[in-house]
């Protein structure tokens, strides 16, 4: 296996990795600043989509990594 091999398996564990991650965060419970209100909330996302419980704001997680 030269260099390019190892390089290639590495970029494809990194992003299955970052599938998981964003399928495991897109469904859960997360505490975030509120972009509107500013409060410190926990939010249940699904399928990435919340809603703030302090001033009822719908809330879009971005999973992009940088």
């Amino acid at each position: 296996m030269g260099k390019n091999d190892f390089d290639k398996f590495f970029k494809d564990v990194k992003k299955d990795m970052y599938k998981i991650a964003e399928k495991n965060a897109a469904n859960s419970k997360l505490e975030i600043t509120c972009p509107k209100c500013e409060n410190k909330v926990k939010i249940q996302f699904k399928n990435s989509v919340g809603k703030c419980p302090k001033c009822n704001e719908k809330i879009n997680l971005d999973l992009k990594w940088v």
